[in-house]
C-alpha cells in the first residue's frame, strides 16, 4: 500500500492558491466523483447527466471526465468495470477515465499478490465477491494469495487491459485540471507524481492546487460537493451516503449534480 508523501512539499512556505478569475474552456465537461462499486447510482449519474446536456443543448458526444476508484467497497464493482468499458465505447461519449488508488492497489495486487495484498483490506474482498470469487483469510499465504489473483485476472478478462492501458494520472481542459486524489500547488499539472495525483497530500486540502487552474478531485470525502479556493472536491462517498455527485463545467462556472438511492 502507498503512503502519502508529505516530503514533495518539504520546504514550500504553505501559501493558500487563489482561485482563477474564470473558468477557461470550450465546450462542457462532466466529472463524476468515486463510484466505488456503485453501479446504480453510475447508471442514475449518466440518465442525470443526459438529462441536464439535453436541457443544456449540449451538442456532440458527452464530454465526461471519471475521477477514479471505480471499485472495491459497494458491492458492484464488477458490474461498474463493464459498464464503464461500454461507455468508452459508446459514440454519444467521449469519456476519459482516471486511476485511482484503489485501481493502482488492486494492479499491485494482482502483479505481486504477497506485497499487495493491502489491497484486500481497503475494499477488496467486496470486489472478489463481485466477480463471484472467495476472498482470501487474512492468514493466506503468498501461494493462496497468489492463486486468488489468477482467478481474479482470468475474471476480468478484458476489463484487465481496460484498467492497465484506459486508465489516464491527470487530465486538463483549458484552464481546469482534473485529478484522483491532489495536485501540489509547487507543481505543473503536468509534472505531478503519481503518488500525489493518485494518494493525496493534506496541504492540498488546505490550500489548493497549482496556480492558475482548477482542480477537480475526488478521494477526500466531503458532505456536499464544494468549491474551496482553487479546487473543486467531488466525492461525496456514494458507497456509504448512497449519494453520487458529478460537476458540470463551462465558461460559465461550475453546477453540481447529484442523484442518489
Amino acid at each position: 500500500m502507498r503512503m502519502l508523501n508529505l516530503n514533495l512539499v518539504r520546504g514550500f512556505r504553505n501559501v493558500a492558491s487563489p482561485p482563477p478569475e474564470r473558468f477557461d474552456l470550450s465546450g462542457t465537461v462532466y466529472a463524476v466523483g468515486d463510484l466505488h462499486g456503485c453501479y446504480d447510482l453510475l447508471c442514475a449519474i449518466l440518465r442525470r447527466i443526459g438529462k441536464d446536456a439535453m436541457q443544456s443543448r449540449v451538442a456532440g458526444p458527452l464530454n465526461i471526465v471519471f475521477a477514479g476508484d471505480y471499485i472495491d467497497r459497494g458491492p458492484d464493482s464488477a458490474k461498474v468495470l463493464k459498464a464503464l468499458r461500454t461507455v468508452s465505447l459508446d459514440p454519444h461519449f467521449a469519456p476519459v477515465f482516471l486511476m485511482g488508488n484503489h485501481e493502482r492497489a488492486m494492479l499491485d495486487f494482482l502483479d505481486d499478490p504477497g506485497s499487495g495484498r493491502n489491497w484486500l483490506m481497503m475494499g477488496g474482498m467486496q470486489t472478489l465477491r463481485s466477480f463471484g470469487l472467495t476472498a482470501p483469510l487474512p492468514s493466506a499465504t503468498d501461494r493462496d494469495l497468489k492463486a486468488c489473483a489468477g482467478a481474479l485476472s482470468g475474471a476480468l478478462g478484458p476489463g484487465e487491459g481496460f484498467l492497465r492501458d484506459g486508465l489516464k494520472l491527470w487530465h486538463q481542459v483549458g484552464n481546469v485540471a482534473f485529478c484522483h486524489a491532489a495536485m501540489s500547488a509547487h507543481m505543473p499539472v503536468d509534472e505531478q507524481s503519481g503518488d500525489m495525483l493518485l494518494w493525496g497530500d493534506a496541504e492540498f486540502l488546505r490550500s489548493g492546487g497549482p496556480e492558475g487552474v482548477w482542480v477537480v478531485h475526488g478521494h477526500t470525502i466531503v458532505e456536499k460537493a464544494k468549491i474551496v479556493r482553487n479546487r473543486i472536491a467531488i466525492d461525496t462517498g456514494a458507497y456509504d451516503s448512497g449519494v453520487l455527485t458529478a460537476a458540470r463545467i463551462d465558461s460559465s462556472g461550475c453546477k453540481f449534480l447529484t442523484v442518489s438511492i
